[in-house]
């Protein structure tokens, strides 16, 4: 066994010396129903290791194998993709309770791994970014047009002139035409 994962686990308080034996209440999990206590202990032993997973020169898969090292060590028979899967549902579930708790009419959701999650995740931009900006367009409104009764500089100094009509070929080629008549005379 590798002397790190040894300190890692020695630090969670894990009994190497019951953990080399066979253990007679192996946890099976089965699809994606873990029982709670293996959900806690992914917890913890996340938590424990957070900064394996932080760490630039280590890789995700690595920083996985010595989390489900840790909870085969706690008798729950895992592998380094079902934990890195559990934890990615945990972590969308928790955004999606957490998000709908931010709209108004909606009555707050419990979880029972919530509160233990939202303190995982305090500060984390990967799960609760500073700032979101929305694709979806704003519009402006422009102001309210002056009552009529009441004139405003602006609109008495002015006199007011029909819209344009766009010329159309025909327009223009008079126009031109005319130009050259007047240019021969």
């Amino acid at each position: 066994m590798d002397r790190g994962l040894q300190e890692m686990c020695s630090q969670m308080e894990i009994n190497m010396d019951a953990l080399d034996q066979p253990p007679a209440d192996e946890v099976v999990i089965i699809g994606n129903n873990w029982p709670h206590t293996a959900v806690l202990l992914l917890i913890e032993t996340w938590r424990s290791l957070k900064e394996k997973f932080e760490c630039p020169t280590i890789k995700k898969k690595q920083a996985w194998e010595m989390v489900a090292e840790c909870l085969r060590k706690e008798a729950v028979n895992v592998t380094w993709q079902m934990c890195d899967n559990k934890w990615r549902n945990l972590r969308h579930r928790y955004t999606i309770i957490r998000d709908g708790h931010g709209k108004t009419g909606q009555g707050r959701r419990k979880w029972e791994y919530f509160a233990v999650l939202e303190e995982l995740f305090a500060g984390d931009p990967a799960v609760q970014p500073t700032v979101v900006i929305s694709s979806t367009p704003t519009f402006t409104t422009p102001p309210p047009p002056p009552p009529p009764d009441q004139e405003t500089p602006s609109t008495s100094a002015t006199m007011t002139t029909p819209p344009v009509k766009p010329k159309t070929k025909k327009d223009k080629l008079d126009d031109k035409l005319e130009e050259i008549i007047k240019l021969q005379k």
